[in-house]
């Protein structure tokens, strides 16, 4: 496609009053997908856009590939709703397919390479796919079966496809590069799978209002411009990686793939090409901060560290901004958000602040990006006081809250029954505006008519210097209930008994959150981005762990007293 067939924006929504030579007309709720990869391929076509491994293209180079993809689509008869499945890990094609399927009319479906063979064999058969784009590394997990009813595979990473399959570089070669095609704004672009409460996978539908919305809220956020190089560390098929390839092409920011994390790897990556922004869970944030490679000034283009995906700590901003040099930024979101509603950046009052009182805000999920709307209500449906200890469930409206999932309108009404969407995660809200996430209400603890938040007191078990990870678990109690149990993770060569962890908790927790039981363990169960999976853990005392050792000294027997007396009931 040439620049000047990139331009002809006004002959697919008519021409734009006011439009500025470099961003289209309502940017923060574009109809097209595409439309600041045209207006940068048009304006700033040699400007780099994509680096991938050997791969480097220019904004001109990545839209024509673009529309190449979206021309081969329609060449094939994938009509505007067909979904086109993407299975592997982060490749410049993927980056592609996040453009060149919308402009087709369809719907892009990333799945999560890491899922075992029968669960992305149920995902393509919920989401029947006209096609499907498979990383050649990938295919050994995908069944036959599972294959029978797409009509078009296209294969990524091969110079040869076998049969009844089309090598990706060829197949796109011999397309006809094909205009996007006009679509409403909330006309579904993209799917993301996630887990519902009972198990069984579900698809966010996200329009192309909802992925524009997401783009301009964290580019302003994270003040995003042409300067920035954005690093992919994390895969691009789960929420927490997805939500800034958008962001990036809108700032005409220089985005940079790294197929797979691995801690030093992904540093001498970012220094050899000068990121300035990457994006992480905490579990990668840890790696990172405790990698051997590049020094410090050898990442000094570093200017912003993303976490989210689950709660930091306060011990790891700090770790993590002493070993790399950016500034820390806890993040918030859903996939069902679109996906980023908050951002933990430091208003400039902050600054001053002692260290210790910055790490701890930085640690925070942060305060809502300009595209969020959502609000911290009790279970009146009253507004909580922002005094950062009041404890409210976070619901979403606006822009940002997907259109539905898919073939699932039940589960869609009871989501949203007002059009407020119910997060499920309750949180504080403090003086500043940052919401801190406190838990999930399916996973609160009532202990005795009292309510325990795991993480509260995993965040406590976490600082201790011995320990490197910690889950709490409610585990079934004859006269409360229930009662919080720790599994925790030792540091490599650290000690400490479970009577001294206790004695740490009592320190900073009433009584009633006092795990009654601590049990080591070599490690805890996580999510392929680092998400504690507790749906895979049990109470401590339900599996043969190392015991906790009998406490001996009086502050700990003092503990033991106290969480043997009935935690008060509420009135």
């Amino acid at each position: 496609m040439s620049l000047t067939q990139h331009s002809a924006l006004s002959s697919l929504r008519g021409a734009q009053a006011g439009s500025s030579a470099d961003e289209p007309q309502d940017a923060q709720h574009s109809s097209l997908v595409g439309d600041h990869l045209l207006a940068a391929a048009r304006d700033d076509g040699q400007r780099t856009a994509v680096v991938c491994g050997g791969v480097a293209l220019s904004y001109a180079a990545f839209a024509e590939r673009a529309a190449r993809l979206a021309g081969a689509l329609r060449a094939v008869g994938v009509a505007p709703g067909d979904r086109v499945a993407y299975v592997g890990p982060n490749c410049h094609a993927l980056l592609e397919a996040y453009y060149g399927v919308p402009w087709a009319g369809a719907v892009l479906v990333p799945l999560h390479v890491r899922l075992a063979r029968p669960e992305l064999a149920a995902l393509l058969a919920d989401a029947a796919p006209r096609a499907v784009l498979v990383d050649a590394a990938c295919l050994a997990r995908l069944r036959p079966d599972a294959l029978e009813q797409v009509p078009l595979r296209v294969l990524v990473g091969v110079d040869t496809a076998p049969a009844g399959w089309q090598a990706y570089e060829t197949w796109l070669a011999r397309a006809v590069p094909v205009e996007p095609l006009a679509a409403a704004p909330d006309g579904v672009a993209e799917m993301f799978y996630t887990s519902g409460s009972t198990g069984q996978p579900r698809a966010a539908m996200l329009s192309g209002r909802n992925l524009a919305a997401n783009a301009a809220g964290v580019r302003e956020m994270l003040a995003l411009g042409p300067d920035d190089v954005v690093l992919h560390a994390l895969s691009l098929f789960h929420a927490n990686g997805w939500g800034f390839p958008h962001a990036a092409v809108m700032a005409r920011a220089r985005q940079v793939v790294l197929r797979k994390f691995v801690p030093r790897a992904a540093l001498e990556l970012l220094a050899r090409e000068r990121a300035t922004v990457t994006y992480v869970v905490p579990t990668m944030a840890r790696a990172l901060a405790e990698s051997r490679g590049p020094t410090r000034r050898e990442l000094a283009s570093l200017r912003c560290l993303v976490v989210g995906g689950a709660a930091s700590t306060p011990e790891l901003v700090q770790a993590a901004e002493a070993r790399l040099g950016g500034t820390f930024v806890g993040s918030y979101g859903l996939t069902e958000t679109s996906p980023v509603l908050t951002l933990a950046t430091l208003r400039p009052e902050m600054a001053d602040w002692p260290p210790e009182a910055r790490w701890r805000q930085q640690a925070a999920a942060g305060r809502p990006t300009p595209a969020a709307c959502l609000r911290v209500v009790d279970e009146a449906g009253m507004a909580v006081p922002a005094d950062g200890m009041s404890v409210g469930e976070v619901q979403v409206a606006g822009d940002l809250v997907m259109a539905g999932y898919w073939q699932r309108p039940a589960e869609t009404a009871a989501a949203c029954p007002d059009g407020w969407l119910r997060t499920g995660d309750l949180a504080t809200v403090d003086p500043w505006g940052y919401l801190r996430i406190v838990a999930r209400l399916k996973d609160l603890i009532v202990c005795g008519g009292e309510k325990i938040a795991p993480p509260e007191v995993e965040r406590v078990l976490a600082a201790h210097p011995a320990v490197r990870d910690a889950a709490v678990v409610g585990a079934p109690h004859p006269r409360w209930g229930q009662a919080p149990e720790a599994l925790v993770v030792l540091r490599p060569g650290a000690e400490a008994s479970a009577s001294a962890l206790r004695h740490h908790c009592a320190r900073h927790l009433a009584a009633f959150k006092v795990p009654r039981a601590i049990h080591f363990v070599s490690r805890l169960p996580r999510t392929a981005t680092g998400k504690l999976a507790r749906a895979r853990l049990a109470p401590a005392s339900s599996h043969e762990r190392e015991p906790s050792a009998p406490c001996a000294d009086a502050p700990c027997r003092r503990v033991q007293r106290r969480l043997s007396e009935a935690p008060p009931a509420p009135a």
